[in-house]
């Protein structure tokens, strides 16, 4: 990948109000133009950020400087670490994933951009139950068909825990540890 400054500054400039998945993707297109942006958006979210991660790198270089505040105490934490230490590869198994539990025969995909930018405006329960059944492909207790509203709680908790499993580079976190 070679980038061009150019065309990323004008995606920049054009887009700066733009929510910052629809910024992302402008800029994966602009770099990697044999996809469009409507492509990227169908990338698991693992995928676009290991190619966000790319970018990154070679524009700036690989390690990545940060400072936050302690949620306990309020000291100023900074760290330093490289783009290697949270790029996780991303799982080609994203697309008709399946599993089995109390009765519950559930397919399923991992979420994209697409999806996160169609649920954003949600409040968070009514976001994370959108997510579900956007990416939900069947659902079948003892062989009838039912919604993904209709999933107790705790098969509903399994299968988001089954989709970030899918792909773990879809939610990388980086623990800290304050010494005040």
């Amino acid at each position: 990948m070679t980038a061009q400054v150019d065309p990323l500054l004008q995606v920049w400039e054009t887009r700066a109000g733009a929510h910052p998945i629809e910024r992302a993707l402008a800029l994966l297109a602009a770099v990697w133009p044999e996809r469009d942006e409507q492509s990227w958006a169908q990338t698991s979210i693992g995928a676009r950020d290991a190619y966000l991660l790319t970018l990154r790198e070679t524009l700036f270089g690989a390690t990545l400087e940060t400072t936050t505040r302690c949620p306990s105490c309020g000291e100023q934490l900074e760290s330093s670490f490289s783009t290697t230490d949270i790029r996780m590869p991303p799982d080609a198994a994203t697309a008709g994933l399946h599993f089995g539990a109390q009765g519950y025969d559930i397919r399923f995909r991992v979420p994209n951009s697409a999806d996160v930018l169609a649920v954003s405006g949600a409040p968070t329960d009514a976001a994370a139950l959108a997510l579900l059944q956007r990416c939900t492909l069947a659902i079948r207790r003892f062989g009838d068909a039912i919604e993904v509203a209709q999933l107790p709680p705790e098969i509903a908790a399994e299968l988001g825990l089954r989709m970030a499993a899918a792909d773990p580079g879809a939610d990388i976190r980086i623990g800290r540890h304050c010494p005040a």
